[in-house]
């Protein structure tokens, strides 16, 4: 991940970074980096996850994307 433009969010003892590209790294918040996933959209992103409940909401360049626990 090399273009950062959207702010980290954090939630659960994780911390989600969003890279340009549409790279999400998912971290365990804590004293020690540890990745825990890597997960990647399809089209470039500018801005901030939003969490909402138990729902996560991306915007990419074309697309507005909900993640949801069932």
């Amino acid at each position: 991940m090399q273009n950062l433009y959207a702010s980290p969010v954090a939630a659960k003892n994780r911390v989600y970074v969003l890279g340009r590209e549409g790279t999400c790294v998912v971290l365990r918040q804590g004293s020690k980096l540890e990745v825990l996933a890597t997960n990647a959209l399809d089209e470039r992103t500018d801005a901030s996850m939003v969490l909402a409940g138990k729902d996560v909401f991306i915007r990419g360049q074309t697309h507005l994307y909900r993640i949801a626990e069932d």
